[in-house]
């Protein structure tokens, strides 16, 4: 895995929004319209832009797959109220916004009771292209990014709202550690 850069944006892109396009979660937070597409790239572009500040964004070497990490021991951890405001506008519509930071705030807390502030290598998203799904980059990507978490003295945390993905995150080492039910249940993950 490589560090993906500010010209690797349209890549990384391309590969979340068609890995996530059919992601029970993406699509509750996601506006639902003619332009649905559009909107989950935009929050894909915010959410790139803010792991860039905020932690690393992360490709495999043959370039199917990337994640978007983020660690708590960044200051700028909360998204500021001018991005929720231009997140609701571009992406979620205002009635989505406020179950968004909600679900952000919980999971602050779960993580934080776990691993306390600064030790946390979050997963915000990952993916593999679906054009690669199958062959093993996924896999690869998220061993290298537990061994790296390891390395870096953090904990590596993420969450899914996709109950058949369980049995895999358990196989590589992550184990349920809470779930929220918030219009549906999203399972928290760290590693063990």
């Amino acid at each position: 895995m490589t560090n993906a850069k500010g010209k690797d944006k349209v890549r990384v892109v391309s590969i979340l929004s068609n890995s996530l396009i059919n992601n029970s979660w993406i699509n509750r937070l996601v506006k639902q319209d003619q332009v649905r597409f559009k909107r989950i790239e935009q929050l894909i572009e915010f959410l790139f832009d803010h792991c860039l500040r905020t932690g690393r964004v992360l490709i495999s070497e043959d370039r199917s797959a990337c994640a978007l990490v983020f660690f708590r021991n960044k200051k700028s951890y909360s998204i500021s109220l001018y991005h929720s405001l231009m997140l609701a506008f571009k992406v979620t519509g205002l009635d989505r916004l406020s179950q968004i930071l909600k679900l952000e705030r919980y999971i602050k807390i779960a993580h934080n009771a776990v691993a306390g502030e600064g030790q946390i290598y979050h997963i915000r998203l990952w993916g593999v292209h679906p054009s690669f799904q199958g062959k093993g980059s996924g896999t690869k990507l998220l061993l290298e990014m537990l061994e790296e978490s390891k390395s870096f003295g953090k904990t590596l945390f993420l969450e899914t709202s996709e109950k058949e993905m369980l049995p895999f995150y358990e196989k590589i080492g992550l184990k349920i550690y809470h779930q929220i039910d918030l219009d549906g249940t999203i399972y928290l993950l760290k590693q063990r």
